[in-house]
């Protein structure tokens, strides 16, 4: 998938996201909206971000107690990954649903299927930003914070809180920057690509904190999990 799109990264693909604050990925056209029209992109970007998901779907389950829990809803879970790795950890949740647009998770069927996991794992179609969610007690969400700016997140967290009922539980799975922002300088570089890849930005777990506290999470904790990658988590008063 980098390879494939390996001008993303040039120094005058850089200069040109500064310049004009957009993605430049395929050509400059928005990475999403891309992905809806060519399926074959979208099978290929999938496929990327399931290899470097299924690792760390298999930890961050494992790194605090979940068993409460009993339906997750994976928020632009793409692969299904993170559902899949969720089901083979956490034997008392009933059902995890990958939610994202159509064509996503028809694509996530497949991954689904070649984990034997359809009786535990489901797809859910719909556009996160103007359908309604389906009822869950557990809100997973990976790599997704980093796709868009404040006030995107804001607006996910809102949602997140708005749907839950007392005693849901957010969980963030992102890679963060320290509190200072000076650092680590792998988080940096990723989020250099991430300005030629989408509007985002990477942030620190003190931001993601804040913005779970203002909307009303309680009990806000960060657990470092596989390689980069940290949860932050909260719970619904």
């Amino acid at each position: 998938m980098m390879i494939d799109n390996y001008q993303v990264s040039s120094i005058a693909s850089l200069e040109e996201a500064i310049l004009t604050d957009k993605p430049q990925v395929y050509g400059g056209s928005n990475l999403f909206k891309t992905h809806e029209e060519q399926i074959e992109l979208l099978r290929r970007f999938t496929a990327g971000m399931h290899s470097i998901s299924i690792t760390s779907a298999l930890v961050w389950p494992t790194i605090m107690d979940f068993s409460r829990h009993r339906i997750m809803l994976d928020i632009g879970g793409g692969s299904g990954a993170h559902s899949i790795g969720a089901a083979i950890k956490l034997p008392n949740l009933e059902q995890a649903l990958v939610m994202d647009f159509p064509q996503v998770c028809e694509v996530a069927e497949g991954y689904i299927a070649q984990y034997k996991m359809q009786n535990r794992v489901k797809v859910h179609a719909a556009n996160i930003w103007q359908d309604h969610w389906p009822l869950a007690d557990l809100h997973f969400y990976s790599n997704m914070y980093h796709d868009w700016m404040p006030d995107k997140c804001h607006f996910l967290t809102t949602k997140s809180f708005s749907s839950l009922e007392s005693g849901g539980r957010i969980v963030i799975h992102e890679m963060l920057y320290n509190d200072d922002k000076t650092g680590p300088f792998a988080i940096a570089a990723f989020s250099m690509i991430m300005m030629g890849w989408t509007e985002g930005k990477m942030y620190s777990g003190l931001e993601l904190t804040k913005m779970l506290d203002e909307v009303g999470f309680e009990d806000i904790q960060i657990y470092k999990a596989f390689g980069y990658h940290s949860i932050v988590t909260g719970v619904k008063p």
